[in-house]
This record gives C-alpha cells, structure tokens and sequence, in this order.
C-alpha cells in the first residue's frame, strides 16, 4: 500500500495549491432548470444554500461547500477526472421517485486522469426514496477508465454519511435495498478514512410469494476492486425489509463493511460497527426470517483481504420466520482457497448474535471468549477475542 501513502501525500500539495486561487462564487443565479455545470477549470465556492443538482464536467476543480446546504446531488461526468475536490458543508439529497437514484456524490463513468478525486469533510443526508426504488446511496465511485487512466486515486475523509432507506413496500417479487454509505464497484486505489456512516432500511414485502429488500451495508466493496484501504470508521446499517402477506420472505439486515464479488488487496483496520441490521420477518410456512447483518462479510471469491484491529458489536438478530434467519456474525469470511486466505487478525467482538463470532475460512468458529473482565493468561496479540 505504500504507493497509495505516496498519492494521499501528493494530494495535499495539489490541495493547497487550488485553495491559493480566489473562489468563483455560486448563488442561486446561476441554477438553471434546477442544475448548475461546472465545464471550465476552477475554484468554486456556494455563497449560500442552494438548491440544485451540481455536474462538474471537466478537470481541475475544487467545489468548496462552504459550510453551506446544497439540497440536491453532485456528479462527475467528466472522462478525466484529474484534481477534482468536493468538500466542506452538507449535502440533503431529496426526496426522489426513481427506482434507482444516484448518489448524493456519484462519478457516472469510468474514472479517468493522471490526478486524485477527492471528497473530504462533507455531511451527506440522503432521503427516503419513492416510486418503488432503491434507497439512495451516499457515494458512488466506479471502475477507472484504463484508456486515461494510469495513476489514479480516490480519497474519501472526514465525511458523515447517513442514507436512504427504500420505498416503503413492494408489490414487486424481490425489494429493493437501503442505500449504502460507500459504494465501490470495480474501482482502484481507494482510501476511506474517519467517516461515519448510517445505511439504509431494505424494503417491505408486500405481495404473496416475495421477499423484503436487504439493508443497506455502510460501505460495499464490489466487483473487482482492488488496492483499497478502509481505516477508522464507524458504521451502523440498516434492517431488512419485513414481508407483509403470506409466503414471503424477510431481507437480510445490512453488513458493516462487505466485501463481495471478487475484490483483492483490501485492507480494513481499527474501524468499529457499532450495529447491523436485523433481519426481516418472513410469513407463512417455508417462509424464512433475513440474516442479521454481519459486522465485516468476505465472498468466496475474494483474495488478500486483510482486517485488523476492528471492533465489532451488536451484530443483528435474525428475522422471524420458517426458519428464522440466522444472526449476523462479526466476521463472516468466505474464502476457502489457500492462495487467497484472508488475513484476520487482532479483532474484538461483543454481543454478537450468532453462536459463531469469527467464521474464518469458511470453517467455523476461529475466535477465543475472553472473560470479561479479561483474567488469565495473556492471549495471542494478533488472535481474533470475543466476550459474547
């Protein structure tokens, strides 16, 4: 990971550098048909609250917020995405009735440039979404755009994210899920430092014959992402989605921090969940409850993840149900191929509502109870403790 550490150092100079130059201020003079385009290089600043979706369009920007409200959204539409810095005041992405809404601070195409994307000190409130959609996400980064793309990096810091649930309920057979804090799919070289993260409630079910909508994870990590750090955030997510009429089946309760598809070279350190969502209640015979959300969840076809030094509690209870769902584990890791184990180590856990707190390898429990308060031998620095 030392590359990245060199990137973040460049950021900072690029950082300042930008911030030398007098703003362009921003009003509400300069919303046309509800949306502001950024397509010239600048140093942007709101001079007040602003209502408006924000599309910046071109390279080399720094869209300061000013500890000022932008109810709407902010999109990078730009094939280069080189030096472009979103930060400092709060973000209320409305309402909306779409079935897949973007992002309060979504990237629509594959990233591309020689420089960082930076989004830093930013509070995110997504709303509720309507018209039978999913919950709206906090952030959204993709894939990199390997035509353009040969150094790029992506910084996300300091920012308090709390996103959208789904609509209320379905008559569709599978719900929508909650929105998620952080969404990754396909990117690279990725830093998440000191956010605090809020995801979204999966939706009801509530035709016969259906299932409620998982919560939303406080930060995915999809498809083929890769050269990824995660550090020092604190995460809660959302409950699944309950079913409502008969033989219907509950959502699963959003993880912490998911790692799903086949991702490699992740690294996720001393971050607390604080909670996972529970599962929904399913109804009717044959109907079982959703999983409670577990605290970090490695897929099977992931490679050298690495997670150390998290603390993981309050795991989500299972839905009701035929069967009930199970509880959400604090680490559940998939990987059972040697050349790609993850590697787990000094982790604590508490009142984890599973039977099985560490499930490593996928072979079962991997963890040592430790009395509470601790008594004893000293144990294993680097094993993976719980107290209940």
């Amino acid at each position: 990971m030392l590359h990245i550490q060199l990137q973040q150092d460049a950021i900072e100079v690029k950082i300042d550098a930008l911030e030398a130059c007098e703003p362009t201020p921003l009003t509400s003079a300069d919303v046309s048909a509800g949306a502001i385009t950024l397509s010239t290089a600048g140093n942007y600043c709101l001079a007040g609250d602003i209502t408006a979706n924000i599309t910046i369009s071109t390279a080399n920007v720094m869209l300061n917020l000013n500890k000022r409200e932008l109810t709407g959204t902010i999109t990078i539409s730009s094939t280069f995405t080189s030096n472009i810095i979103i930060r400092n005041g709060f973000i209320k992405a409305p309402v909306v009735l779409v079935s897949s809404p973007p992002a309060a601070i979504s990237v629509s195409g594959p990233l591309g440039g020689e420089a960082p994307l930076v989004i830093e000190d930013v509070s995110i409130f997504c709303d509720l979404t309507g018209m039978d959609g999913e919950g709206r996400s906090g952030i959204f980064v993709p894939a990199q755009n390997p035509a353009f793309c040969n150094v790029c990096f992506v910084l996300i810091r300091n920012c308090c994210i709390e996103v959208g649930n789904s609509d209320d309920s379905t008559s569709e057979p599978i719900g929508k899920t909650g929105g998620h804090g952080i969404l990754l799919i396909g990117a690279k070289d990725v830093v998440i430092d000191s956010c605090i993260i809020e995801s979204g409630f999966g939706q009801i079910a509530s035709s016969s014959s259906s299932t409620g909508g998982d919560g939303g994870n406080g930060i995915s990590v999809e498809a083929d992402s890769s050269h990824v750090v995660i550090t020092n955030c604190t995460i809660t997510t959302g409950k699944g989605g309950n079913a409502t009429n008969t033989s219907s089946t509950g959502g699963n309760g959003g993880n912490g921090i998911s790692v799903e598809q086949n991702p490699s070279q992740v690294a996720i350190t001393d971050c607390l969940i604080l909670e996972t969502g529970v599962g929904g209640d399913g109804i009717g015979g044959g109907s079982g409850g959703g999983n409670g959300g577990h605290g970090v969840f490695i897929g099977s076809g992931a490679s050298d993840i690495f997670v150390r030094r998290c603390t993981i509690q309050n795991t989500g209870a299972g839905g009701a149900g035929a069967p009930p769902g199970d509880g959400g584990k604090a680490i559940d890791d998939d990987v059972a191929v040697p050349p790609n184990y993850s590697q787990i180590f000094s982790n604590f856990a508490h009142n984890i509502d599973n039977a099985t707190k560490f499930d490593l390898q996928a072979a079962g429990e991997a963890g040592i109870l430790t009395p509470n308060p601790p008594t004893g031998p000293m144990v294993n620095p680097f094993a993976n403790v719980y107290s209940s």
